[in-house]
């Protein structure tokens, strides 16, 4: 399947935060991105947009959302 391409790809991707969680962020209601362990939610603002690197893990069917874990932020 074209997903299994896209695993465990390092990837950048700009977005805009839609959620967030303790764990990590959605961006554009759609991508889930988990943040690294030396990274915290504390400094994320919903609605700025931000600009992230990480490692591509799949696709949730049920909720629709790319995934994205070890994620740094590069830009705010």
């Amino acid at each position: 399947e074209d997903a299994l391409i896209w695993q465990d790809v390092v990837v950048e991707i700009e977005g805009k935060i839609t959620s967030i969680d303790k764990k990590g962020f959605v961006l554009n209601n759609n991508v889930y991105c988990q943040l690294d362990e030396n990274f915290s939610v504390k400094n994320i603002e919903k609605g700025k947009s931000v600009k992230i690197k990480g490692r591509m893990i799949g696709y949730d069917d049920l909720l629709e959302e790319l995934k994205i874990d070890q994620v740094k932020i590069l830009k705010k």
